[in-house]
C-alpha cells in the first residue's frame, strides 16, 4: 500500500498589521483534489516555502508605512511645540511619546498605541488652540468696541467744550449789559471775555495760516537753537505733523506770557523801561514777602501806581510789536497756506498781540489780584492732580518715555483770582487747557 501524505493549502504569509484579508480555509467536510496525493507523485521537497526576498520586501514596506504615519503625527506636534517651547506639560507628554517610538518608553512595543495617543493629544491641543483663538477674537472685538466708544466720547466732549465756551462768552456779555459799573471798575466777566476771545483767536490763527510742512531748501545752519529744539518733533521718519497746530498754539501763548501776560509790567514807553522794570521788581518782592493781611495794601499800591504812571504809558505799541516779530520769525521755516493766508495771518497775529496787551492792562487795573498761571512746569504730571486748575483740550499718543494721562504741554494758561478781601482764596475763573498723553 502506497504511503500517502496530507498537505494543507498554503496561505500567503502576511504581517499581523497587514490590511489584506486572508482567504477562509476550506470546510472540514470538503475534499480537495490535493488533500490526499500519492507521495510518489510529489516533486522533490522544497526547503523554503516562502521566498526570502519577498519576506524582506514585505517588512520593508510595512516599516516605510509606519515611518510615514509617525512622521506625520510628529510634524503636527512639532508645530505646537514651536509655539509653546516652555510648556512643561507638553514637553513631558511629547517626550514620553518620543520614548515610545525610540525604544525608551513603556509603549515602544506597541507603535499603534503610541500613534493613537499622539492623535488623541493632537486633538486635545487643537481644541485648546481653537478655544484660545475664539477668546482672542472676542477680546479683539471688545477692544475695538471700547476704542470706538472712547473716540465717540472724545468727539462729544470736544463739541460740548465748544458749546460751553460759547455759553460762557454769551453769559459774560449779558453780565456786562445787565450789571452797571463805574468807569474805573474792572469786572471779572470783562476780563474773562477778553481772555477767552484771545484764546480762540490764537487757535484760528495757527489753523488758518500754516501748513503742515516745511518750506523748501531750509538752511539748518540758519536756525536758532530754539527752532531746532521746537521743530525736531516734525523731522525724521516719526514726524508728528498731526500735533503741529497744537504745538504752535503752545508757542504763541508761551511767547505772550513771557512778554506780557505773565509779567507785572506798567507798560511804560521807550526811555522809561528801567523805571518799569524797577516797579515790577518792587511789586514782585512785596508780593513774595508781605504777610497775607498786607496783600490788600499791595493791591491798592499797584492800582495807585498804575494811575500815577498813566502819563508815561506806551499806549500798547512796543510790547505787541516786539512779540509779533518774535513769533512770526520763529515760524518762518513753515510753509503758509498761500499768499492770502499769509497776509491774513500777519494781521491776526498783530491783533492777538494787541489784545494780549489790552488784557494785561485790564488785569493790572482790577481791584483784585488777577493773573494768568502758565503751568509750564507740569509736563509729565498726572492731569488728575490738577483737576481744579486744568482741563484736557486734546490728546497725543504717548511715546516710550511718556506715561498715559500725564500732561504733555500747555495750550493756554489759567485765569486766576485772589480777592482783595481774602488773598488766600484762590478762584479759578478759567481753567488752563492742556494736551494729555493717551
Amino acid at each position: 500500500m502506497k504511503q500517502t501524505s496530507i498537505i494543507t493549502s498554503a496561505y500567503p504569509l502576511t504581517h499581523p498589521q497587514s490590511t489584506g484579508s486572508r482567504p477562509p480555509p476550506p470546510a472540514a467536510d470538503t475534499m480537495s483534489d490535493i488533500d490526499y496525493v500519492d507521495s510518489g507523485d510529489l516533486p522533490p521537497r522544497q526547503q523554503h516555502l516562502i521566498d526570502e526576498q519577498l519576506l524582506k520586501r514585505m517588512f520593508k514596506d510595512q516599516n516605510e508605512q509606519l515611518k510615514v504615519t509617525v512622521k506625520a503625527e510628529l510634524n503636527k506636534h512639532a508645530s505646537l511645540a514651536t509655539a509653546a517651547p516652555n510648556d512643561k506639560a507638553y514637553m513631558r507628554q511629547t517626550s514620553g511619546i518620543w520614548g515610545d517610538f525610540m525604544g525608551r518608553g513603556t509603549g515602544y512595543q506597541n507603535p499603534q498605541g503610541a500613534t493613537d495617543q499622539l492623535a488623541q493629544n493632537n486633538q486635545q491641543l487643537r481644541k485648546a488652540n481653537e478655544k484660545l483663538q475664539s477668546e482672542a477674537y472676542t477680546a479683539e472685538q471688545h477692544i475695538e468696541r471700547l476704542t470706538s466708544e472712547i473716540t465717540a466720547a472724545r468727539r462729544e466732549l470736544s463739541i460740548e467744550r465748544v458749546n460751553n465756551q460759547e455759553l460762557k462768552e454769551r453769559l459774560a456779555n449779558l453780565r456786562l449789559m445787565l450789571v452797571p459799573r463805574s468807569e474805573d471798575q474792572v469786572s471779572d466777566s470783562e476780563v474773562q471775555r477778553k481772555f477767552t476771545a484771545l484764546r480762540s483767536l490764537i487757535t484760528r490763527l495757527v489753523r488758518a495760516t500754516w501748513a503742515k510742512r516745511f518750506k523748501n531748501n531750509i538752511d539748518d545752519m540758519a536756525l536758532s537753537n530754539g527752532q531746532r529744539e521746537f521743530f525736531r518733533h516734525f523731522t525724521g521718519a516719526d514726524a508728528q505733523w498731526k500735533t503741529l497746530h497744537n504745538r504752535l498754539r503752545f508757542f504763541v501763548f508761551y511767547s505772550l506770557h513771557q512778554a506780557m501776560l505773565g509779567r507785572s509790567y506798567y507798560t511804560l514807553r521807550e526811555g522809561y523801561k528801567s523805571i518799569d522794570s524797577n516797579l515790577e521788581s518792587v511789586e514782585v518782592f512785596m508780593r513774595e514777602h508781605l504777610p497775607e493781611e498786607g496783600r490788600g495794601l499791595l493791591i491798592d499800591w499797584r492800582i495807585a501806581t498804575m494811575k500815577a504812571t498813566e502819563h508815561f504809558r506806551d499806549d500798547k505799541q512796543y510790547l505787541p510789536l516786539a512779540a509779533k516779530g518774535q513769533i512770526w520769525d520763529f515760524f518762518s521755516v513753515l510753509q503758509t497756506n498761500g499768499p492770502a493766508a499769509e497776509e491774513k495771518g500777519r494781521q491776526m497775529l498783530e491783533q492777538i498781540c494787541t489784545d494780549a496787551a489790552d488784557l494785561t492792562l485790564l488785569m493790572r487795573k482790577a481791584k483784585d489780584h488777577l493773573y494768568i498761571n502758565g503751568f509750564f512746569t507740569t509736563g509729565g504730571e498726572l492731569v488728575s492732580e490738577y483737576d481744579s486748575y486744568i482741563e484736557e483740550e486734546a490728546s497725543e499718543a504717548a511715546g516710550s518715555t511718556n506715561k498715559p494721562q500725564t500732561i504733555a504741554y500747555v495750550l493756554f494758561g489759567a485765569l486766576v483770582k485772589n480777592p482783595k478781601e481774602n488773598p488766600k482764596d484762590i478762584r479759578v475763573l478759567e481753567k488752563a487747557q492742556v494736551v494729555v498723553y493717551e
